[in-house]
């Protein structure tokens, strides 16, 4: 699998068109319980992604902060695998 500018392009406009594609963060938990993360997603109830922090805080905001600089990340990479010419 390679990394491709128009599927970059294509997950950028649905994340970009009224949020069509979105990342759901089900719960965000410090790193002191990884292990209880673990077994939450063996489980199968997680409604989402699990985000674990490496301070102590279960800070949601910063969380969504790095989800919000993951798509513009992502939108960007489409933009410049497209003025590279796909590749």
């Amino acid at each position: 699998m390679r990394p491709s500018g128009k599927d970059l392009e294509v997950l950028a406009s649905l994340v970009d068109a009224k949020k069509k594609l979105e990342v759901v963060i089900d719960q965000v938990l410090p790193i002191a319980k990884i292990a209880e993360a673990f077994a939450y997603l063996e489980k199968g109830h997680a409604k989402g992604k699990l985000v674990v922090t490496m301070g102590c805080s279960q800070d949601v905001q910063k969380a969504k902060e790095l989800l919000e600089q993951v798509n513009i990340d992502l939108k960007l990479a489409a933009e410049a695998a497209n003025r590279n010419g796909g590749e």
